[in-house]
């Protein structure tokens, strides 16, 4: 692993979208982005991953606060100055290449970019000492990418609201699904083919969370099907005709649903 500084990181001002460009020839597993004292993880608005000038990735600094205390809050360490934005599965089984399944192999794409929204509340100075650094390997072969895509889903219906995704040809391998809601989601299904492939309550998928060394998070509800570190548990929506997600709500509500692809960067 090598670390640096990545030092092409323009229109860095109190408002502005910054544009973070990748170097190439690096295969990249971890982005940092170290904010100065003065500075929240909820003032770094919108991040856009771009290959190519094609989105594949969309965060927010709030959410990735959101997933790091899922993920690292037992055991790992979580940097109030720090957002991190991580492409690799360190709890995978099995070795190097699946704990690298998902990755940004830049020698492989071309242009490489991320556009990140500084809030007003930031004053230019301080906009000015926001630094990126990434931890990264040399040029691979691995074509595979992790792919971030988001929706905004009314859940107008006390009870079932259905929610389908890409499937077939526009499907890809989910790793997770994250639901982010105002607090009246109550339990969540997957179907494939209408065939039931994923169904709990919410405080059973705490108590799997907590089992597998991850915290829960409030008015957050996650299908983890890597959970076990297992990549094969993947669930494949190009096996399907049609997959569905039902999000059984106590009342009326909005999700803002994120799901993460095991994806080809030609994809994208």
């Amino acid at each position: 692993m090598m670390y640096d500084q990545l030092i092409n990181f323009v229109n860095r001002a109190s408002g502005a979208t910054a544009v973070l460009t990748i170097p190439p020839n690096r295969t990249v597993d971890k982005i940092h982005l170290r904010l100065p004292v003065g500075v929240t993880k909820s003032q770094i608005g919108q991040i856009i991953g771009k290959v190519n000038d094609r989105t594949f990735f969309v965060d927010s600094g709030a959410n990735i606060t959101v997933r790091d205390a899922y993920m690292n809050g037992v055991n790992g360490y979580v940097d109030p100055q720090i957002i991190t934005i991580d492409f690799t599965e360190q709890a995978a089984r099995g070795g190097a290449p699946e704990v690298y399944l998902t990755c940004l192999p830049v020698n492989l794409m071309g242009k490489v970019t991320f556009e990140i929204g500084f809030d007003l509340a930031i004053s230019n100075a301080l906009a000015a000492q926001i630094t990126a650094d990434c931890e990264y390997r040399g040029p691979t072969g691995n074509p595979f990418i992790l792919r971030r895509r988001d929706y905004t889903q009314a859940l107008p219906v006390t009870g079932d609201n259905d929610i389908l995704l890409p499937s077939a040809k526009s499907g890809a391998l989910i790793k997770r699904v994250w639901v982010h809601h105002n607090g009246n989601v109550q339990k969540l299904e997957l179907r494939g083919d209408n065939v039931t492939k994923f169904r709990f309550d919410k405080d059973a998928l705490a108590y799997m969370e907590k089992r597998a060394g991850f915290v829960p998070q409030s008015n957050v509800t996650v299908i983890d099907f890597v959970a076990s570190g297992n990549i094969a548990q993947a669930f494949n929506t190009k096996s399907y005709a049609e997959s569905l997600l039902r999000i059984t709500t106590s009342g009326p509500d909005t999700a803002k649903i994120f799901v993460d692809y095991v994806d080809h960067f030609n994809m994208v």
